[in-house]
């Protein structure tokens, strides 16, 4: 690791006499809101956070996905070598306030979120085209990029999608402190590692306390209409209990429609760190002047673990999980129906339409519906 280390300082000493070639900085950003309602069911609709699509039986105004402001950049340092960074800044458009999705901390048994300004990522980074690029800073996790990549919604707030059945039901999506190598591509074959440095326990985020040091590995295979990917997070507590993922992701375009898969385990701090299973199934088909997303998603937890009383359910300890009262410690599993359409009014416009459906055994089904309209600049 040390030679490693060394081999990319010479190449910054080779590339500082060199001229830069080029450099950019752009500003870009996502607005996207709907309106949605949810029904009193007492199925989990889609275990999402209640600032994401609302709680049920009341109608709300909500991002669709996660909309944003940020700033990246580029520079052409010569010799093959390019320097780069990302800022990027999460909000609520209904609100105006930031997205309560940096971290979660504990204080006195009490729960809340911390809200830090770049709260999707912010790094600086250094690419070489033989080498591959590191990266520095607040990062998602291989198993987060995997779940985003595999999901027919793209991990969107909506109704309809399928975001909480993927990584096997744990929601570590991002690491601080974090040092992020991508190897270049080879023969399609490329591969990532990811190290979060604990720093008094605070590496991975979402995930309770005790955290420390977080680790995540990667692999992608990427041939023509074929994406398949591999990944590993593991938020090393100082306690016993795990918090790890194994997740498997794929997506292939067959021109008429573009499938989509994802089988994901998790020990998401369950008791005795027994294994929890996620997997969906899902498609795009074009159709007009947009395209048709549909998907089937299965939660399964474990016996004596209840995603309903934990994260991401709540948005603060004053506020409680709306499924709560209605536990599944008998590790009752849920299946879900997610069918939208995205109508593209232009190349940054769009308007969408979703309505989802989830069943959990023992439980009556819960049902929604949303529309939105998303502008990307």
């Amino acid at each position: 690791m040390m030679k490693f280390a060394l081999s990319w300082v010479m190449l910054g000493c080779l590339a500082a006499p060199a001229l830069a070639q080029s450099s950019s900085v752009q500003l870009f950003g996502i607005v996207d809101v709907a309106v949605s309602r949810v029904d009193g069911g007492q199925s989990n609709l889609g275990y999402f956070s209640d600032w994401q699509i609302g709680r049920p039986g009341r109608w709300n105004v909500h991002s669709a996905s996660s909309s944003r402001l940020g700033l990246r950049g580029s520079e052409d340092l010569g010799n093959g070598l390019k320097a780069g960074f990302l800022l990027d800044h999460r909000f609520q458009p209904d609100s105006g306030t930031v997205e309560p999705r940096d971290g979660v901390s504990y204080s006195g048994g009490a729960r809340s979120y911390n809200a830090g300004f770049w709260n999707a990522q912010a790094y600086v980074s250094l690419a070489s085209r033989e080498l591959g690029e590191i990266r520095l800073g607040r990062q998602a996790t291989p198993t987060f990029v995997l779940g985003l990549l595999s999901d027919p919604w793209g991990m969107e707030y909506s109704v309809a999608g399928l975001a909480g059945f993927t990584r096997g039901g744990n929601f570590v999506g991002a690491s601080n402190n974090a040092l992020l190598y991508l190897s270049p591509s080879v023969a399609g074959l490329s591969a990532q590692v990811l190290v979060g440095a604990g720093e008094g326990g605070a590496a991975a985020t979402a995930t309770g306390a005790p955290n420390g040091r977080n680790l995540g590995l990667g692999l992608r295979y990427q041939a023509g209409p074929l994406l398949a990917m591999l990944a590993f997070n593991d938020s090393r507590r100082s306690d016993a209990t795990l918090n790890r993922t194994l997740a498997f992701g794929a997506t292939y375009d067959f021109g008429r429609l573009k499938g989509f898969a994802n089988y994901s385990v998790g020990q998401n701090s369950t008791p005795g760190n027994a294994r929890m299973t996620t997997w969906l199934l899902g498609a795009h088909v074009p159709l007009g002047s947009g395209f048709v997303r549909a998907g089937v998603g299965h939660h399964a937890p474990p016996a004596g673990y209840n995603p309903n009383s934990v994260t991401p359910g709540a948005t603060a300890a004053t506020t409680p999980n709306p499924y709560a009262a209605y536990p599944v410690l008998l590790g009752q599993s849920s299946t879900k129906l997610g069918l939208g359409y995205v109508y593209t009014l232009s190349r940054r416009t769009s308007l969408s339409a979703d309505v989802g459906t989830n069943h959990t055994q023992g439980y009556s089904r819960s049902s929604g519906v949303q529309g939105g309209i998303k502008h990307v600049f």
